[in-house]
């Protein structure tokens, strides 16, 4: 199509209109399958926008590694907030294990960290030298953290040796750390971590050594230096929990309470734990707006209108439009894509049954606690909420509302047989339930057949292999090969018009010639 072609010169045809007109109907075919096409592609779109929302939906509430919102997990319904009557003394931070009540704390001692200071200023000059002329001798320095091996860190000193050089080798040492201060002009050093565990020592095996101990002003008598425990006297709710209890740092997690203990006492510092109702609210409450905002969206496709007159543009009706009107037109285009979807609309039968379902076991069911679906069918299964009947029920029966959500039997198994995947449904809380319904269609890990998540093996997703490998890029993939032929055919077939034309050009023109050659014999006669 690329040749130069120059045509009528013998019948006086535009030839090149008349084949033009003609390949008319082959971009038609051309523009069909590519009209085709592209609505395979946004139909693929659509499927990744629900999928992503979906991903994000699991993410944001069935997460063990987000256990603050994670629904499925008890915690979520046993959230505690904790105030301290001496905050200067003892904080604590209570987990899902903590006891309803009052905890009292003394705190006898605090933990510390194995340390040693210089005890006299070491003279170090403007050069941060330590050591007179000619003085030589050998720093070294040992740490041991409980059954582990002691490892040791040396430098050889001369008068040239700078303070900075012994602070290095000694923070070279992991678990060990030194500070110079110029305004006291002493040395520090000690262990990060605090308990009896943690040693340190210096070798004054001979002068050389304890020399330079000497100098830093250190201990040169070989004793070791070992931190210190916490000890602490605890009671809950009027019981004795334990006296004198040792813990190697101060931030000891005991029955239930994270403490953080600051400063040593000489009375018990009262801490009281409550049930954080408004915590495990929050989390319920997002959990339904993302759930409604979820089957809003889907439902949303599966019932928009088609509009069968709005087909994707061509690139000729394109050129035509301005920005504002494509986009226009598309949105109409794009309009119904998902509409009576199978797939989607039985994921969402799914969710709607699990929630409705009683959960065996749990003693009490969502409607119960204030969430219903709503009476309204055109809500299409939205869930409403009782604000202040949930808040009541968190307060009053938190341990039936956890059963309800996270009951679980066994872990998901994309392989179960459909009476073992029936047997899990009928035993798991409606958390698991939806998770379980999550896991079939967006699943990335893949199934003894090899297949992952339905919505992934319909569409796929970015970031996984289904990107580049699902049903509908199959589909977009042999739409590319059926263009690619088209094109091809059409390429062949202008060509084979313009062989026509021209072999019909050459017989009039020679036509021409005869009757001009004729015309000239008569004219000679």
């Amino acid at each position: 199509m690329g040749d130069l072609r120059i045509s009528g010169l013998a019948t006086g045809i535009d030839t090149e209109s008349i084949v033009t007109d003609l390949m008319k109907v082959e971009q038609m075919k051309v523009d069909s399958v590519k009209q085709d096409r592209q609505i395979v592609e946004w139909k693929q779109e659509a499927y990744r926008d629900i999928t992503n929302d979906l991903r994000v939906f699991k993410d944001d509430y069935f997460d063990y590694l987000k256990p603050q919102n994670n629904i499925r997990s008890e915690a979520t319904f046993k959230k505690f907030s904790m105030s301290s009557a001496n905050e200067n003394a003892v904080l604590g931070t209570a987990n899902s294990d903590a006891i309803e009540g009052e905890y009292r704390v003394k705190v006898d001692q605090l933990a510390k960290s194995a340390s040693v200071l210089s005890s006299d200023a070491i003279g170090v000059d403007s050069e941060k030298k330590f050591l007179a002329d000619e003085t030589t001798g050998t720093f070294k320095i040992n740490y041991k953290n409980g059954d582990a091996d002691t490892i040791s860190a040396e430098l050889e000193v001369t008068a040239d040796t700078t303070i900075s050089e012994v602070v290095n080798t000694i923070n070279s040492l992991d678990g060990v750390k030194a500070k110079y201060d110029t305004t006291l002009d002493k040395l520090l050093i000690w262990s990060e971590e605090t308990g009896v565990d943690q040693q340190i020592s210096f070798d004054t095996s001979d002068s050389s050594y304890t020399d330079i101990l000497d100098a830093l002003h250190l201990p040169t008598d070989g004793d070791v230096i070992t931190g210190q425990q916490a000890q602490i006297d605890l009671e809950i709710n009027g019981v004795t929990v334990g006296e004198n209890i040792e813990v190697d740092n101060n931030d000891p997690t005991i029955m239930g309470v994270g403490f953080n203990l600051k400063a040593e006492t000489t009375d018990f510092v009262s801490l009281t734990v409550d049930k954080d109702v408004d915590a495990t609210f929050d989390t319920v409450k997002g959990f339904v707006d993302k759930y409604n905002e979820i089957i809003k969206n889907i439902h949303g496709k599966l019932s928009e209108k088609v509009n069968r007159d709005y087909r994707p543009l061509t690139d000729e009706q394109r050129e035509g439009l301005d920005d504002d009107q494509v986009e226009k037109w598309e949105a109409k285009a794009k309009s119904g894509l998902l509409r009576n979807d199978n797939m989607l609309e039985n994921m969402l039968l799914d969710m709607r049954r699990a929630l409705s379902d009683s959960v065996a076991g749990a003693g009490i069911s969502l409607a119960e606690i204030g969430i219903k679906t709503s009476s309204d069918y055109k809500d299409h299964g939205k869930l409403v909420m009782d604000e202040s009947k949930l808040r009541e029920k968190i307060a009053s029966d938190g341990e039936k509302i956890a059963k309800l959500f996270t009951i679980e039997e066994g872990a998901y198994d994309c392989n179960a047989t459909s009476t073992e995947r029936q047997e899990r449904y009928n035993n798991s809380g409606l958390a698991t339930r939806i998770y379980d319904i999550l896991q079939d269609n967006i699943r990335t890990s893949r199934d003894n057949d090899g297949k992952k998540g339905t919505l992934l093996e319909k569409a796929g997703v970015k970031g996984d292999i289904t990107e580049y490998k699902n049903t509908l890029t199959d589909q977009l993939i042999q739409y590319d090969d059926k263009i690619d032929s088209l094109l091809d055919l059409m390429s062949q077939r202008e060509e084979r018009y313009y062989q026509r034309f021209t072999a019909m050009e050459k017989a009039i023109a020679e036509m021409n010639n005869q009757s001009s050659w004729l015309s000239q014999q008569f004219s000679s006669m």
